[in-house]
């Protein structure tokens, strides 16, 4: 029969107590990297309830001349409008590449009303003015907007970026303002403003932009908000 050393029985506890703290610390760390992640969540839809706060109380909204009555404000709530987008990440996560993050999408309105919506109007909002840019099938206003804006053939383009809206203006609030070329979104159409893009720049660092939109219009003067948003986090 082999006898067993005196101290081995100690030993063996004292690794199992080890293995155990090892445990412990990696559950600790992990936990800790979910809490990080969570409130770096929580902040960013802090940032973007404050930003449409601030957003909805410096808006300075077209006017509609004539008042519109409750009951055809109530007939417009088939009025809805959607973002349909998809993001390409740079394929570099080096703090070196300038490859920016590409969004690229539709801004879709449909009118299921039974009315026509009159004198349709877009707000594209970003939570952060400083990322604000856009390009796509838009009218340049030459006057107002550079160069990054300059669009295609304008003969063929349906939308037109308001008059008295400038970049200044975009960097300031973080808003693009667009009316389409009809005056109508009649019952049981839609309207599209098609293959826009957005560049976000990234340098290897995190960061988070959501972008909202809001259709207008005769009918519905106090603007509705898009079913969803833009929401690019990279962490």
């Amino acid at each position: 029969m082999t006898n067993r050393p005196k101290d081995e029985a100690p030993f063996n506890h004292d690794i199992q107590l080890e293995q155990k703290l090892l445990h412990y610390r990696s559950e600790l760390k992990k936990f800790q990297r979910i809490i990080h992640l969570q409130k770096k969540k929580l902040t960013s839809q802090e940032e973007e309830i404050q930003s449409f706060k601030k957003s909805m109380s410096n808006q300075s909204l077209p006017r509609f001349n004539e008042p519109i009555s409750n009951n055809i404000q109530e007939n417009m709530v088939g009025i809805y409008a959607y973002f349909a987008y998809s993001t390409l990440f740079p394929s570099s996560s080096s703090k070196d590449s300038e490859e920016p993050c590409l969004i690229n999408g539709n801004f879709i309105i449909r009118n299921e009303t039974g009315l026509p919506l009159h004198d349709p109007l877009v707000c594209l909002s970003f939570n952060k003015p400083e990322l604000a840019n856009l390009s796509g099938k838009i009218n340049q206003n030459k006057k107002h907007y550079a160069s990054e804006h300059i669009m295609a053939d304008e003969n063929v383009l349906s939308w037109n970026f308001l008059e008295d809206h400038s970049i200044k203006k975009v960097r300031e609030t973080g808003e693009f303002w667009l009316r389409p070329n009809k005056t109508e979104l009649v019952d049981q159409d839609e309207l599209t403003f098609n293959q826009f893009e957005i560049l976000l720049p990234y340098h290897g660092k995190p960061f988070s932009v959501s972008i909202n939109g809001y259709i207008y219009g005769k009918e519905i003067p106090e603007g509705r908000r898009a079913l969803n948003a833009i929401i690019c986090n990279i962490t």
